[in-house]
């Protein structure tokens, strides 16, 4: 019987439901089958009764629940009493994040995680969003908080939280008087849209696509995050969107109007698929996930 085993058992009991556990734990739903019946195995008795409705503990899997909590309780008092947290034993983590992304979560969210946990020592990289999935690929990543949307084949993703995106528009530009802005006012106008090594380039070119106008892009390699857009549509007379994140930013040179058709920002927490998930990582996880209120 292993930790893992135990922790898995633990979490499906306390999820009701394998799928549930899986998702918690960002393991493919068969490993974590496969860990229950190795483990029920190894014990020589049922653990679970499993059905359509999900999960129920037979008697004997009532008992190794109960036990199993011991045992990571008392994992739980060892690590705070030993020396997990000197220097010499921390877990570095490194954590990937698509431009744009920390400044929506915000710093401090990643502070507190270091003052809570300082047996995790994390490093932040700002990246672009195909290059923040690559490197989680080869392993130069251990997380990432990726754009949507995300191979599901190659990660095991949790969405975070989706912003709409609002037109930004400068004083001096023909429709800086507008009340709003209809899907005529767009067309022909000409945008900044990041380059294509973001999610944004492409999303942008959909929606263009979806509400049917065909305006002038002006698109480059150096226009990479919101803030660089921001600078050459200034000098450029020239519109872009941006999240609401960026966009309830107010000033007297710019403003910010609803979309005639919406599109949407998305963010979500990315793992390599059946990677090895460290006693770190999940602990990294779980603080997200409870730091922005996500049941699963």
């Amino acid at each position: 019987m292993t930790l893992e085993q135990v922790y898995l058992y633990v979490l499906v009991c306390e999820c009701g439901s394998i799928s549930l556990a899986s998702k918690r734990a960002f393991l493919s739903r068969q490993a974590v089958s496969q860990s229950i019946i190795s483990l029920e195995e190894e014990l020589g008795t049922r653990l679970l009764e499993r059905d359509n409705s999900g999960i129920r503990l037979t008697s004997q899997g009532s008992f190794v629940y109960e036990q199993c909590k011991i045992i990571l309780e008392a994992k739980d008092r060892i690590e705070v009493n030993t020396t997990l947290h000197s220097a010499s034993q921390t877990e570095a983590l490194s954590i990937g994040l698509s431009l744009g992304v920390l400044a929506a979560i915000g710093i401090s969210r990643f502070k507190k995680l270091q003052e809570d946990f300082p047996s995790i020592r994390i490093t932040l990289h700002d990246d672009t969003d195909l290059a923040v999935e690559a490197k989680l690929l080869q392993d130069e990543y251990d997380i990432g908080f990726v754009i949507e949307p995300v191979n599901r084949s190659d990660f095991v993703v949790l969405p975070l939280y989706k912003e709409e995106n609002y037109l930004r528009v400068y004083k001096g530009h023909a429709l800086f008087e507008n009340e709003r802005v209809s899907i005529e006012d767009l067309t022909d106008q000409k945008f900044v849209c990041p380059g294509p090594e973001q999610k944004f380039h492409y999303g942008f070119r959909a929606w263009c696509e979806e509400i049917g106008i065909h305006p002038d892009i002006l698109e480059t390699q150096l226009c990479t995050e919101f803030s660089s857009m921001e600078l050459l549509a200034m000098q450029e007379n020239a519109l872009f969107m941006a999240p609401s994140h960026i966009a309830k930013i107010e000033a007297p040179y710019v403003k910010s109007f609803e979309l005639p058709v919406p599109m949407y920002w998305s963010v979500a927490l990315a793992v390599k698929r059946d990677k090895a998930i460290t006693s770190g990582m999940r602990k990294f996880i779980d603080y997200i996930k409870s730091s922005m209120n996500l049941s699963q």
